[in-house]
């Protein structure tokens, strides 16, 4: 409390009087609290932490409308100077009207960086971002709650711009949320005391180093690991100096700010590095993220991180999410963290997620440029990495670049029926495009005459295909409705929206065993799989094309294959026989234990099971209806939505007055799970719904409401 008492007495000149304010929306635009107060706060940090002197340079990241640059125009002298950038074209316009004129020798200028919540216009991705500035041109960098909206990924480049410009000695000053033992502890005992603070952080949704206050809209507020934190600053060469100044966010008593703040200057050893680096390499490789999911993997995982290693792309890291394994795949796993020099390689293990959540996990917890998937059972060539990397750099616009893989097969598949169906299914299938360039315009593909043919699937398994990261954020994750068709899911959704980027080589390797998912989930779930897929595509806004044209094709030929998929799906489910081997076995034990009576008792066990299979086809049937109803619904196509629903009671077990709230709770229910909005009202005084229970009124059942 004495230093803090000192540093306000030895900085009482600081504060002055604003001659000038920016408007009140403007003032909003940079966050609660007395904008004058805080910006002279922040001053007296720059002073005293960072040592700034009135003839320093100094740059603001996300600089408002001038919080800090107008307690500075009174701080800084003629030699001095202020650089200042931001995403909110306003706030800059402003300050350029009214500090720049006054003091030219602080300048402000608009970054267009996307962010979804404050410039979802924005066309460069902040991992993209070079500082438009020189290397060492600054004195002091400093960034307020700026870190704690950022992801992994951007938050680094950022950091290594920052030493990039910063001066050798120089001073940077970054705002964060730490997550240590205290305010993990501290978020869990004070969550009512955060509340009355303003501070509603639980950070409850964790992606191993980091955590989100909100899975819908992660950007909101973001934490961090402490540890990380420091390894990064140590990566780039910025020596934090300690004592870090917690924050109170979290509860903590007393602080002196509110969200963590660390201090840290540009070590001398930064400037050698930089020589000898732009003497060597023009520009950094992009980093490139291996996400390798596992669950019970020990068979093949040593041979596919052996592949990893023998990369002749050296700018990697690997990503294991390891899936509740209960064989030797993590003891296997940790036993290659060694042979990573370079530290970028980490372990994952968590609950059981299944498939899809499992891949996103990998793909949360990733620091690259590119997501670059390789299953358990795969192997890369030594060159695949460098020659898909190659590829995606040369268009911007590309978001997957995929390759001809080659199929193994072990010696039990060659002898597995199942497999060989496999094998013959999945190879070659990018000679299905009869025409395939490097660079594709994806819709274009979409309304190609071959896409619709077999195989469905011309692009392959998440191990031949390098993903542009930001990608997900336009398209979303994978989808965990789906099961076996999740990655072709993932495919056409980025062919709605980007450029597919073709490398004809085989650079990777696809082993088919009977353990494998894509042998265990063929007949019955790969055809519902399918079925839940085509209405996606007919449906979901996902599948928005820019192009009407292509898209009202694509629609019509979606209904078709849809159509014909349909009825395999019924002739699949009806053809669905009880286990007659366990039957017969079953009755032959009746015969010869029980008397006659019991005899009888036998074959009423046998009409049981005839008539629990029966009522599981309907169920299925009942449930695709529905579904398919309210995907329906969605599109505001209520006369198929309501064709669906008529449908659907051929197979209710329901009675009709229950069959109608079942409907209500399941539009209900699917539209929360996806965050839509769903209106009874509105479906309820609909012609098509008030003529479908006209409908069913008439079929002679008294329905109260």
């Amino acid at each position: 409390m004495q230093e803090e008492q000192k540093m306000r007495e030895d900085t009482k000149q600081l504060k002055v009087e604003d001659e000038l304010m920016p408007p009140q929306e403007l003032m909003h635009h940079v966050g609660s609290g007395d904008f004058k107060a805080i910006g002279n706060d922040i001053l007296r940090h720059l002073v005293n932490l960072g040592e700034l002197k009135p003839n320093g340079r100094v740059l603001d990241v996300g600089c408002g409308c001038g919080r800090v640059a107008l307690p500075l125009t009174k701080y800084l002298g003629s030699e001095g100077s202020y650089e200042g950038f931001d995403i909110h074209t306003p706030s800059i316009t402003w300050c350029q009207q009214n500090i720049s004129c006054q003091h030219p020798n602080f300048k402000f200028q608009v970054s267009d960086i996307y962010s979804k919540r404050y410039n979802p216009q924005g066309i460069i991705q902040a991992s993209d971002y070079k500082f438009p500035y020189q290397n060492e041109s600054f004195d002091v960098v400093f960034l307020t709650s700026i870190f704690t909206h950022m992801q992994p990924n951007d938050l680094e480049h950022y950091l290594s711009e920052i030493a990039r410009v910063l001066k050798v000695g120089g001073r940077c000053l970054i705002t964060v949320f730490l997550l240590n033992e205290e305010s993990l502890s501290l978020i869990k005992m004070s969550s009512n005391n955060l509340v009355e603070q303003g501070y509603q952080l639980s950070f409850k949704y964790k992606y191993g180093y980091y955590a989100v206050q909100d899975a819908n809209l992660p950007e909101a507020a973001v934490a961090y690991n402490e540890n990380f934190i420091q390894n990064l600053y140590e990566k780039f060469r910025l020596s934090i100096i300690q004592p870090i100044h917690y924050g109170s966010w979290c509860g903590r008593q007393p602080a002196s700010t509110g969200q963590d703040l660390i201090v840290a200057v540009k070590s001398e050893s930064e400037k050698k590095k930089s020589e000898v680096t732009k003497s060597t390499i023009s520009e950094p490789l992009p980093l490139v993220s291996i996400c390798i999911p596992t669950y019970n993997g020990e068979e093949f995982i040593t041979e596919a991180l052996e592949s990893v290693l023998a990369q002749t792309y050296t700018c990697i890291e690997v990503i294991i999410s390891d899936d509740a394994s209960n064989d030797n795949t993590v003891q296997i796993v940790s036993s290659f963290q060694k042979r990573f020099l370079n530290k970028n390689f980490f372990l994952f293990q968590h609950e059981r997620y299944g498939i899809a959540q499992n891949w996103n996990f990998c793909i949360a917890q990733s620091r690259g440029k590119y997501i670059k998937f390789l299953f358990q059972d795969d192997l890369l060539e030594p060159e695949c990495i460098a020659e898909m990397v190659d590829l995606a750099e040369q268009d911007a616009e590309i978001g997957l670049v995929f390759c001809p893989r080659e199929l193994i097969l072990t010696k039990t598949a060659e002898h597995d029926p199942g497999c060989m169906d496999v094998y013959r299914y999945a190879k070659n299938v990018h000679k299905a495009w009869s025409e395939m360039r490097s660079v594709n315009v994806g819709s274009e593909l979409l309304a190609h005459s071959d896409f619709f043919k077999s195989p469905l699937n011309k692009i392959g398994e998440p191990s031949n295909v390098l993903l542009r990261k930001q990608i997900f954020e336009k398209v979303g994750l994978f989808d965990s409705d789906l099961y076996q068709t999740l990655d072709m899911d993932m495919w056409f959704r980025i062919m709605c929206q980007c450029k597919i980027g073709f490398v004809d080589k085989f650079l990777v390797k696809f082993r088919i065993h009977p353990k494998q998912a894509s042998y265990t989930n063929l007949g019955l779930i790969n055809a519902l799989d399918n079925h839940i897929l085509r209405a996606k595509m007919l449906y979901s806004p996902s599948y928005s094309i820019a192009n009407q044209q292509i898209q009202q094709q694509f629609g019509k030929e979606v209904r078709n294959l849809m159509k014909a998929e349909l009825e395999q799906l019924f002739a699949i489910i009806q053809q669905m026989q009880i286990d007659n081997e366990q039957l017969q076995q079953q009755v032959q034990q009746a015969q010869s234990e029980l008397n006659h009576s019991q005899e009888h008792l036998g074959q009423l066990r046998t009409q049981q099971l005839r008539s629990r299979k029966n009522d599981l086809q309907n169920n299925l049937l009942y449930s695709f209806l529905v579904c398919e109803a309210w995907y329906a619904h969605q599109n505001y196509n209520l006369s198929t939505m309501a064709k669906y629903l008529r449908k659907s009671l051929q197979y209710t077990h329901f009675s009709l007055t229950e069959t109608i709230l079942n409907w209500l709770e399941t539009f209900t229910a699917f539209s929360e799970e996806k965050g839509m909005k769903f209106d009874t009202y509105v479906l309820s005084n609909s012609k098509e719904w008030q003529q479908l229970i006209s409908d069913i009124i008439n079929m002679g059942e008294n329905i109260n409401f």
